[in-house]
């Protein structure tokens, strides 16, 4: 069987996983080594990813499961504030990088608000635009179809138009589908 050489990074450090029997160390990079078969150099385990998040198989005799890397790096390598910090995010948001100073502990009510603002900060951002999916219109169509509203343009005339049905445009203009298109308002003529 090849052997494969895993690259050794400098300043890496490595700690005991507790409760494993000396059997794992986890890096302050991220790293997970088993010294269940061998005894002297260890293999660092590649894992799987789920969702981003890489896991890796952790066993004892009795108990066998799959646990998140970052969270082994911030149990191990960081200081837990209180029993209430159960969540680890990695502060610049990608999910590949597990090294300790890119973890973070919060508690579920921290979370939820700096998802709150991760969202506010996406909307804000002028190159974010929602995706409809298996939608026949696209906002293009939504900015016609709601400007010719305005103007007075008949429902079912519309409707036809653009191969919907009228209960679909009417949805359309109460702001129930496509709500988050804006028209700017068309002054009358006089």
């Amino acid at each position: 069987m090849k052997e494969r050489r895993l690259r050794k990074i400098e300043d890496e450090d490595w700690r005991i996983l507790p409760g494993f029997n000396k059997r794992y160390r986890v890096s302050n990079y991220g790293r997970v080594k088993s010294f269940a078969y061998n005894k002297k150099d260890g293999k660092v385990l590649i894992g799987c990813e789920v969702n981003g998040f890489k896991l890796v198989q952790i066993s004892k005799p009795g108990f066998s499961k799959k646990l998140y890397v970052h969270k082994l790096v911030a149990q191990v390598w960081g200081s837990k504030p209180d029993e209430k910090h159960t969540f680890v995010t990695h502060l610049d948001g990608n999910l590949r990088n597990n090294h300790i100073s890119n973890l973070e502990w919060h508690t579920r009510e921290s979370l939820v608000e700096k998802h709150r603002e991760l969202a506010k900060q996406k909307m804000k951002d002028p190159r974010h635009k929602r995706i409809i999916r298996n939608s026949n219109l696209v906002e293009s169509d939504i900015i016609l179809l709601k400007s010719m509203l305005q103007r007075g343009v008949v429902q079912a005339k519309i409707a036809k138009m653009f191969c919907l049905s009228e209960m679909q445009i009417t949805r359309i203009k109460r702001g129930e589908n496509w709500g988050h298109v804006q028209v700017p308002k068309v002054e009358e003529e006089k």
